[in-house]
């Protein structure tokens, strides 16, 4: 019969069997372990893993975790890095890997490109000029747009492109500004580009044909129209010519100058120590007098006269050329 003790001694080798055939396993398993990286290979995320470039055979459990090893950051779209053998094996041993259980195929350069598409710069052109005639007060047809330091060609990475306007800095838009404009890729900002305009808008305006003098009256036949860059005028231009007739200039201006409305004024109804006729109303009691004028007015304003009877001083509305009226 067997003892206690024989017994003991049989579980153990028993045991010390499944732990020797425990390891062999493990190392047979460590055995198939196989890569294999051809010279030129494609990118496909920003980060670049091991999976994505080698075709590898291995246990399930190895596989994902030599899948996953880290080799840096993918080329930009349409450009080519340059992975060396001997970095490849550094990352497998840092993530834990015995080399000299792995079997692999690896050219001592590899490269590698990130697939891309190139960006069809008159859409992006297009987008810009759209921005800044909608942004515009001028016609269309009167702005002009020069785009400048556009790229060749924009790379991106491949997918469903939208183009969107970004934040300006700026509001003004005339001359030269810078205008953002954010690229998606699948709904995911891929690029983001400033784009140089030169922008230069029209408008149609009145200009002077001759030099006219200060405080006098003004005629159509004084002016010419012409088309000037909106950027050089610093007031708003007159362009009502219909009613030119009904204004004086309040400061003299020269030929060839853009007449504006800071330039021009309607002309006094009555001017300082003119003579005036006084209305007064009183109820229903309407009576004149003669005044005279101790302030120039528009019709309109209030001015200071002088009864000419009494000696008094009353403000008076003006109401016509040398009338005024009061309201007693």
């Amino acid at each position: 019969m067997v003892n206690w003790r024989q017994l003991s001694q049989l579980r153990l080798v028993l045991l010390l069997l499944i732990l020797l055939l425990m390891t062999s396993c493990a190392a047979a398993a460590q055995s198939k372990i196989g890569f294999k990286i051809d010279h030129e290979v494609k990118a496909a995320g920003q980060k670049l893993q091991l999976g994505e470039i080698a075709e590898i055979e291995a246990p399930k459990k190895f596989k994902q975790k030599m899948e996953t090893i880290n080799l840096g950051q993918s080329p930009l779209p349409g450009y080519t890095r340059v992975l060396k053998r001997d970095y490849i094996l550094s990352a497998l041993e840092r993530a834990g890997f015995n080399l000299s259980r792995i079997t692999y195929q690896i050219p001592k350069q590899i490269r590698v490109t990130t697939p891309h598409q190139v960006l069809d710069t008159d859409r992006l052109t297009e987008k810009v000029r759209n921005y800044i005639q909608q942004n515009l007060s001028a016609e269309a047809e009167d702005i002009e747009i020069e785009l400048q330091n556009l790229d060749r060609e924009v790379r991106l990475p491949v997918g469903g492109v939208e183009l969107q306007i970004g934040n300006l800095n700026t509001k003004r838009i005339l001359g030269r500004t810078a205008v953002p404009v954010n690229i998606y890729v699948d709904g995911k900002l891929a690029k983001k580009k400033y784009i140089q305009a030169q922008v230069t808008a029209y408008q149609r305006v009145l200009v002077a044909q001759e030099s006219i003098k200060r405080r006098q009256s003004l005629a159509e036949n004084q002016f010419k129209w012409e088309k000037r860059p909106l950027v050089k005028l610093h007031s708003q231009p007159f362009t009502d010519v219909d009613s030119i007739q009904n204004y004086r200039l309040e400061r003299s201006i020269n030929t060839g100058q853009i007449l504006t409305r800071n330039l021009i004024e309607i002309p006094p109804l009555v001017k300082r120590r003119d003579r005036v006729k006084i209305i007064a109303v009183v109820g229903r009691v309407r009576v004149s007098t003669a005044g005279v004028a101790l302030e120039s007015g528009t019709e309109g304003e209030h001015i200071k006269v002088r009864n000419i009877k009494s000696n008094r001083e009353i403000m008076a509305k003006v109401i016509g050329k040398k009338t005024v009226k009061v309201i007693l």
